[in-house]
């Protein structure tokens, strides 16, 4: 990581910087594992404070308040044309699929049908019960876009609504 002129570390956007650089290359931070570990890289652009700082006021705008950076793609890297600014709220409906006994995010057994579920504000959501997979995802996908819209971790994202 190159060194930053102190002036530049009081800029709004280097505690992002710093801390996107740290869980994705730092196997020494608490959370390097969940980036760094699984792949998640920083733009070589990216690498210098100021092209990332003059990157993001350009496309998305300084930090509105109670929004973090988040990747659009979640298992893409932290690049230009991947990031915006997302609640909380936003960010946990863009996660990726826990590792469970479905192939479908939201999509598990129940006896012998397929359940589906979405988590909203930390509360499971139980969505029916389903006598295939893909219904169950579907019904999963479904209610990601009615609750969280673009935002929203899709398994079948080419059938977005527009």
């Amino acid at each position: 990581m190159k060194r930053v002129p102190t002036p530049l570390k009081s800029h709004p956007l280097y505690s992002t910087w710093h801390g996107t650089l740290q869980r994705c290359e730092n196997p020494r931070t608490w959370n390097y594992a969940i980036y760094g570990g699984r792949g998640i890289r920083v733009s070589d652009e990216f690498h210098d404070f100021r092209k990332f700082a003059a990157w993001i006021e350009l496309n998305i705008g300084l930090r509105p308040a109670g929004l973090e950076l988040d990747r659009i793609d979640n298992d893409g890297n932290y690049e230009a044309g991947n990031l915006r600014w997302a609640t909380r709220r936003q960010q946990q409906a863009n996660t990726r699929k826990k590792y469970g006994e479905s192939r479908y995010k939201g999509v598990g057994m129940a006896g012998n049908r397929w359940r589906a579920r979405i988590v909203i504000d930390g509360r499971q959501r139980h969505l029916g019960c389903f006598g295939s997979e893909l219904e169950a995802a579907h019904a999963y996908d479904a209610a990601a876009c009615e609750e969280y819209g673009e935002f929203a971790r899709l398994n079948f994202p080419e059938r977005r609504a527009a």
